[in-house]
């Protein structure tokens, strides 16, 4: 799946300025109102609220599988939110504008329209479409959530906020930051220790719980 996302990101962004004017070509009527709400649904803070909202009902409910699923969206969310923005910051592209140049970056220049690559509100709703399709008992969940998920990816580009490849190597990062929870997981359940920095003492120590 990386190698292939890595791909088409690759061989999409040699299509970026075609995609790019094919989209605002087309602009107008109800898709503006519709782009602009999965704007606001694709926000890595709305996907932030989503997960801590189904955090916070599985508690007081005392539903330890909803709680558990709401954990597990954050820690995918904020995983793939900290790597966006990581990434942005280091790789400096510039943003669909009146230079209209994807090939301008500005590595770690930190300018607001230099930040295009990767996708943030990509990267957050495939996040969160990895562990919500995976953790509901429905067979029809994880094309909904997919489904809501790519219409965000679009909505950026027809928005013109990113190129298309930048929205490809967001749904990248969202998508290996949801099964990684995901995996570390099902190994905690499995009794599998798992690496990490324990605080407390400074050093690496072997933890059961998150």
């Amino acid at each position: 799946m990386t190698a292939t996302l890595l791909v088409a990101a690759a061989g999409v962004s040699l299509a970026d300025e075609d995609i790019r004017r094919e989209f605002q070509e087309n602009r107008g009527g109800g898709a503006d109102t519709l782009a602009d709400g999965l704007d606001t649904l694709g926000h890595p803070a709305t996907g932030l609220g989503i997960a801590a909202s189904l955090w916070g009902v599985g508690q007081w409910r005392g539903d330890r599988q909803l709680a558990e699923t709401g954990k597990l969206a954050l820690q995918a969310v904020l995983l793939a939110d900290v790597t966006a923005l990581t990434l942005k910051t280091a790789i400096g592209r510039q943003r669909p504008g009146e230079e209209d140049d994807p090939s301008s970056f500005r590595p770690f220049s930190l300018k607001s329209d230099h930040d295009a690559l990767p996708s943030g509100h990509a990267s957050s709703s495939f996040a969160l479409a990895a562990v919500l399709s995976r953790r509901s008992d429905s067979a029809y969940a994880p094309y909904l959530y997919y489904a809501l998920a790519s219409l965000v990816a679009v909505a950026r580009v027809y928005n013109d906020d990113h190129w298309a490849s930048d929205v490809i190597s967001g749904v990248l990062v969202g998508e290996l930051s949801g099964r990684l929870v995901l995996a570390r997981q099902s190994m905690k359940n499995a009794g599998i220790p798992t690496l990490q920095l324990d605080g407390e003492r400074a050093m690496l120590g072997w933890r059961m719980e998150w």
